[in-house]
């Protein structure tokens, strides 16, 4: 499994892969993340999280994880947040 934190929208990885975990920590006010399956943020959302300033929310999905044929792509907003992917 691979893990990869972001804090600005963008490209997790450009591969076929499997979607495990998302933790999204939110900055100063709320926060959103929407991970898609696609390299390029167009694809179709796998998942979609919302946490309110200084809060936190987690997705996690037991083995074997979703299917991203295309890859992964996060769409964040909010100040300062953080995100959290596990991939394999």
């Amino acid at each position: 499994m691979i893990s990869l934190e972001k804090t600005s929208s963008g490209l997790i990885v450009d591969a076929n892969t499997r979607l495990i975990s998302v933790i999204l920590t939110a900055g100063s006010n709320t926060s959103t993340v929407a991970v898609d399956d696609s390299s390029d943020g167009s694809g179709n959302v796998l998942v979609t999280l919302s946490a309110t300033a200084g809060t936190s929310r987690v997705f996690t999905i037991g083995h074997p994880g979703i299917k991203a044929s295309s890859g992964l792509y996060a769409t964040i907003t909010g100040t300062s947040p953080k995100v959290y992917v596990v991939y394999r």
